[in-house]
């Protein structure tokens, strides 16, 4: 699903990208993309693995110093952000050390879990609509 946003001013589009994988119900990606560039700023991933880059530049924030080299397991829920000098989302901290509220995708809570997700993720990037979310159609 792709929800197109804009800033309050106008002065920026936004792509929000919700993908779910079709072999493995628990593995789902929110992402928010600038729409012009098509760069990546933050994105988070349940239940998908992930390489953190291995060399410290100038620009690096502390924050992400003890995640040089991390290897995330599937199993590590984790959030990627935009960092100047480097690819689009190359650096991600994990989901635990972050603000976002939802820590993980439970088979159990499934329906829940995911419109939880949605909500948290929203709340992380100031997105300021009441969003209905049909557990029946989940």
């Amino acid at each position: 699903m792709r929800i197109g946003l804009v800033s309050d001013d106008g002065a920026y589009d936004f792509q929000w990208c919700i993908t779910q994988s079709s072999k493995d119900m628990l593995k789902m990606s929110l992402h928010m993309m600038d729409v012009d560039s098509k760069e990546g700023i933050f994105r988070v991933d349940y239940n998908s693995g992930h390489l953190n880059p291995k060399e410290r530049r100038p620009e690096l924030p502390d924050a992400f110093v003890p995640y040089i080299g991390k290897q995330f397991a599937i199993n590590e829920h984790h959030v990627h952000y935009y960092v100047e000098g480097y690819r689009s989302l190359a650096w991600a901290l994990p989901l635990a050390v972050t603000d976002i509220e939802q820590r993980e995708l439970r088979e159990d809570h499934y329906a829940d879990d995911i419109a939880s997700a949605v909500e948290s993720f929203a709340k992380a990037v100031n997105i300021d609509v009441k969003f209905t979310i049909l557990q029946s159609i989940l």
